[in-house]
């Protein structure tokens, strides 16, 4: 016969299994609702935090770690356990064999950082101190105090230092728990606005024309940035956050290949070159007096500054809309460049300079024995005799000989070169003061020998007269002078007059004339 008591006993054992079944499934249902933060660590255990703290799943984001020793709350017995800070907990080990936990080990215990009253109190406790625990130091929370000694001097002050720092960030960024809610709403409204997907097509290249829609784009990117970007700053402290998706959202936002990441990365792409097309424009400027004498030459010119000019106002909208900065960095250069624009313009063309309304008619220098003939019909230069022996046929404003290489004259300046030689020589034509005035070159890197300084040179048409004068930084040598008979277009005679100095420079770089 059966016992009816066993019955008994079989039901007792079943109900109480049904009770605790209950009772767990109501500690499930009662973590869903948990607060997280704000629970305290005994309810946090409740709820599988010791699960989630496997040494394995956050091994990769510890801030700092050491082994310690720790005082036991109930028998205050003294322990030897590995610590590591992790967002806003300092979670404890058993060290095991190599003083580091299997990845696999869930925490003795953790202590939240966010419960710490007062980062100060963080501190060196010299009344617990015994001659077995020298460096002690107390970490005090809202639950209790805790106390750990470290090995040696140095490693207290640096648990002490980091603690601190992690602590003071927290409070910096505190969250209270009437925001919870909230803060998991804007989190969801967060990852709608600013999705990981689509964020790549922001463009590392934008053509001045594209720089309004740009510019567009990126004021709305930094609107939601800016927005949510204190909200990322404050989740990304606290572990509770830092899980599965939510921890992967806010690790792309923040990290290198997230939405500040590419948005810095674009930024630097396309206002780096805009500035870079900006700045090798005004160096252009620099030498394109020496490299540009026509309008044919000045287009394109023309176009980089106009083009400048464009990217300017777009970099400094962009500083403006997006980056809410005020200002302009180019601004010498913009007036500069705005400037130009018309002297460049006014230019001749190659086919409006000539010497149609000049006349034949000889120069003869007062210090060589030499003549030249300037020819219109045939359109030539000619030395038939004394050292200078050579021909310059003409064209339009192109004076060129196979000796001496050839001289360009475009109404404002006459520029002397050379195919083999590396620099020009030149000089500006005043037509209200007949004087061409020596111009050096600005250009970097150039032979000893284009450091040349010559005078200055007075063209006077009544004494029939070409004489040099004294010309900023000229060395002083005896007034030379040419004498010419007929009208003789001034860029002519010049071209007698510096020939001795020509030939000494082609002379002196190619060692000889006879090409």
């Amino acid at each position: 016969m059966a016992d009816p008591w066993a019955k008994r006993e079989g039901r007792d054992v079943q109900e109480k299994l049904d009770k605790e079944r209950e009772e767990e499934e109501k500690k499930k249902k009662k973590g869903k609702d948990d607060k997280g933060i704000w629970e305290t660590d005994a309810k946090k255990r409740e709820i599988g935090y010791m699960r989630h703290f496997k040494y394995g799943n956050i091994s990769k984001d510890i801030i700092f770690d050491g082994n310690l020793e720790k005082e036991g709350n109930s028998w205050k017995s003294w322990k030897r356990r590995y610590f590591c800070i992790h967002y806003n907990y300092l979670i404890y080990y058993d060290p095991g064999n190599n003083f580091s936990p299997q990845r696999t080990e869930e925490p003795k215990g953790f202590i939240n950082l966010y419960m710490v009253t007062d980062p100060n109190e963080i501190k060196f406790v010299p009344e617990k101190t015994t001659y077995m625990r020298e460096f002690l130091f107390q970490l005090p929370t809202a639950e209790r105090i805790y106390y750990m000694s470290a090995g040696e001097q140095n490693q207290m002050k640096e648990w002490i230092d980091e603690l601190k720092k992690q602590v003071s960030l927290l409070k910096e960024n505190n969250i209270a728990p009437n925001e919870l809610f909230d803060l998991k709403k804007k989190f969801e409204d967060l990852q709608k606005a600013i999705p990981r997907e689509g964020i790549r097509d922001i463009p590392n290249q934008v053509d001045p024309k594209d720089a309004s829609g740009y510019i567009n784009t990126m004021r709305s990117k930094y609107e939601e940035k800016r927005k949510y970007l204190p909200l990322v700053n404050k989740l990304k402290m606290y572990a509770e956050f830092r899980q599965g998706l939510n921890k992967l959202y806010i690790d792309w936002f923040i990290g290198s290949d997230g939405l500040e990441k590419l948005m810095s990365a674009s930024e630097e792409a396309v206002l780096g070159k805009w500035p870079q097309f900006i700045e090798q424009t005004g160096k252009k400027l620099e030498y394109v007096y020496e490299e540009r004498y026509f309008q044919e030459d000045m287009n394109d010119m023309i176009d980089s500054i106009q083009q400048s000019l464009q990217l300017i106002d777009c970099y400094n909208d962009y500083n403006e809309k997006v980056l809410l900065k005020t200002g302009n960095p180019f601004d010498e250069l913009t007036q500069r460049l705005k400037k130009t624009i018309p002297d460049l313009k006014s230019f001749p063309s190659r086919n409006d300079i000539n010497f149609n309304n000049y006349d034949n008619g000889t120069i003869k220098a007062t210090a060589y024995p030499s003549t030249w003939t300037f020819n219109k019909q045939n359109g030539t230069l000619n030395c038939d005799s004394g050292e200078f022996n050579d021909v310059f046929s003409i064209t339009g404003g192109i004076l060129t000989t196979m000796k001496y290489g050839s001289v360009l004259w475009n109404n404002r300046m006459w520029i002397w070169g050379h195919p083999n030689i590396p620099f020009t020589l030149r000089f500006s034509w005043n037509s209200s003061t007949n004087v061409f005035s020596f111009v050096p070159s600005k250009k970097p890197n150039l032979p000893v020998m284009a450091s040349i300084v010559l005078q200055n040179w007075k063209f006077d048409k009544r004494s029939g007269v070409m004489s040099s004068i004294e010309g900023e930084g000229a060395p002083i040598i005896p007034m030379t002078s040419w004498a010419f008979s007929g009208n003789i277009p001034p860029p002519v005679i010049l071209t007698v007059a510096i020939i001795p100095q020509i030939r000494n420079i082609v002379t002196g770089m190619l060692g000889f004339v006879d090409l």
